[in-house]
């Protein structure tokens, strides 16, 4: 994490630490196989399931489709960042 600098600009980003953001690098590189960030959280299976039927369009629960591990990485960081958004002055 110390000499790869993707990893290095992706800590500053509150809820990642240096684990997410080597597992992030380790496994989605430098993220061109991905158009927009959509894919990317459809990769990691943080997208709502679409459901459809006759013009009927619903939405479900995350797929849970991708890599597990990150995926749970990127959950726990973003709560702990909603835990502690309150007592910042910044936000």
């Amino acid at each position: 994490m110390r000499r790869d600098p993707r990893a290095q600009r992706l800590v500053p980003v509150n809820g990642i630490g240096s684990i997410t953001a080597s597992a992030l690098v380790a496994t989605i590189g430098n993220g061109r196989d991905f158009k927009n960030g959509r894919q990317l959280g459809a990769w990691l299976g943080l997208v709502p399931k679409q459901y459809s039927s006759g013009g009927r369009n619903t939405l479900g629960r995350i797929t849970k489709r991708g890599d597990e591990y990150l995926r749970t990485l990127l959950v726990h960081g973003a709560r702990s960042e909603l835990m502690h958004v309150h007592r910042r002055t910044d936000a």
